[in-house]
Parts: C-alpha cells; structure tokens; sequence
C-alpha cells in the first residue's frame, strides 16, 4: 500500500471519529473491539423490534434493536477504510437497527507475498469472536437479536467466508466458543468472492495467502462453499464495477439459489467500485464525487430484507 493511500486513510478515520461518535465500545476476548452505534440514540422511531414482540434490553437497559449488523470495511485486507466504517454504521442506526463497526487484521500485500506468509484464518476467527461475544455476553443484550454480517469488497469476503465456513475445521481448533458461529444473515456489497488472476481484486488472496498460485486461493473462494443452510443474504453490485467484476455477485446468488437458500441481487447499471452508501458524505467532507440518489438506495432495501428475511 503506498503512503499517499496510509495517509489519506489515517487523516479519513480521524475525521470520521470525530464526527461520529459511537455510544459503545465492546470489548472481544481476542483484544479487538467493536464500535457499536444504537437506533436508540439515532432514529425517532426508536429500535426496530420484530411485530409483535418487544425489543431487547442490555443489562443496565439500554433499548437494543431486534438486529444487530457487524460492518466489514473493505480495503483488499490490506486496510480497514473509512469509507465503510463508521458512516455506514450510522445510516443503519438511522433505520432503526443497531450495528458495531469491526476493524479486522489487514496485511500489506507486498510483505505477505515476500514473506510468503498471509493473514490466512485470522480476520474470520477475528469475525467469530466478535458473533460469539455478541451472542454470549448477557450483558450486551443481543443473545436473541439476528446477526447480519454487512461487508464491503475484501469485507464482503470476509462476511460470505464466515457464512459459508462457520463450522471449519480452523475455526473450531480457534475455539472454545460459547455459541453458534453461524451468522444468521449478510449484506453483500460488491464484494470479492471468486479467485480469478486476471482480476484486480487478486490482492485480497494475495493477502491471505502469501501466494501468487491460484491453486491456492481456491481454498478462500466463497461462492464454491456455499449449501443448504448457508444464511439469507442480500447482495449487490454495479455492473461496470472495474476492479471486483459483477459476476461475482451473480456466481454467489446462483450459487445460493441453486441450494434453495434465501438471496436477493441487486444490480445497478453503472458506479464505481467503493460506492459505498453512495451519498456525498462517504467523504467526511461530504465531497464524494460519486454520490447518486439511486444507487443510494440499496441500505433501504438491504434494511428491508434484513426485517424480512433474518
């Protein structure tokens, strides 16, 4: 990653702390933390509850959402950017629905190719353990609320990964865990899930895998494992999307189909890749030059089928 990149991500990430304030940070036994954002301290509607039912409670009685999303940034495993953290975080909040921001282990391309050595089961024992502390700790209030793992490009990887190998054999010798890994829904955002030289997105097996051999990358592809069971997911993408092309969201979703399992594709006509909310203030700045009132309009979808389907 060169230094113009570090930067402008190290100056992104300290503006959007400042301007977004999370209401907690919850601690995960493997030392990372989540940055929770609440519906209740942002939408006027309150939590959004299931009909019915009333919405759960933390330990000291905190209102909490009947979903909680875990947002994956992407960055090619080689950073977490801020252009699918916090911001993202806080239109879900917005919409009723809690969601924790997880900044996941990241490599440098160049360093796992030289050293041969990538970052290989780490980022999802690292998603694990954030599920598992979810549905675990009492006092968080979220043991009965659905989980939906929502990632972008290298984290929409990342979240397919956990919803297609939840049960691995490396996940289970990372354990003990106190409860079911499996995710109970994701939204997929141009996310990379095929192994594919010729395409730019090679960096993320790249960086998984220390290795330019695409026999071994097969072993991180997502749209192979997917089987009966595989959680609901919402998935989109742009077609002209130049650097993780659309048909990794069609390979995915047929792939979910095929196996009689609940997806929805949304593909737009045009954008670019990283579009993010598609709103101008992907940029703390609110300069995003991409920003398009219909692209936009895939959270209100995905905040729809995560209330239908999960």
């Amino acid at each position: 990653m060169d230094a113009k990149t570090v930067l402008h991500q190290q100056r992104g990430h300290q503006i959007q702390q400042t301007l977004i304030a999370v209401d907690e940070m919850i601690a995960l036994p493997n030392g990372r933390q989540l940055e929770l954002i609440t519906a209740a301290s942002r939408c006027p509607e309150g939590p959004a509850v299931r009909p019915g039912t009333t919405g759960p409670v933390s330990h000291s009685g905190a209102p909490r959402s009947c979903w909680l999303v875990i947002v994956l940034p992407g960055g090619g495993y080689e950073f977490c950017s801020f252009r699918e953290a916090r911001n993202i975080a806080l239109h879900f909040a917005n919409h009723g629905i809690d969601s924790a921001v997880l900044n996941y282990q990241v490599m440098d391309e160049e360093d796992a190719l030289s050293s041969g050595k990538g970052l290989g089961y780490g980022p999802m024992t690292e998603l694990a353990h954030a599920v598992d502390e979810l549905r675990s700790n009492e006092q968080l209030g979220y043991g009965n609320s659905g989980i939906v793992l929502c990632g972008f490009s290298a984290g929409g990887h990342l979240a397919a990964s956990l919803c297609t190998r939840y049960d691995c054999p490396q996940l289970q010798a990372a354990g003990p865990w106190r409860s079911s890994l499996r995710p109970d829904g994701a939204i997929l955002s141009y996310a990379v899930q095929s192994a594919v030289p010729e395409d730019r997105a090679r960096m993320v097996f790249h960086c998984l895998t220390g290795s330019t051999d695409p026999q071994k990358w097969r072993e991180f592809t997502t749209d192979d494992k997917v089987r009966p069971g595989t959680p609901p997911a919402f998935i989109w993408h742009t077609a002209d999307d130049d650097v993780v092309p659309v048909r990794n969201a069609l390979n995915y979703a047929q792939a979910m189909w095929r196996c009689g399992n609940t997806a929805e594709l949304m593909v737009l006509p045009h954008g670019i890749h990283g579009l993010a909310t598609a709103t101008s203030d992907v940029e703390p700045d609110n300069s995003f030059a991409y920003a398009d009132e219909h692209a936009a309009l895939w959270l209100a979808h995905a905040v729809s089928f995560i209330k239908k389907f999960v």
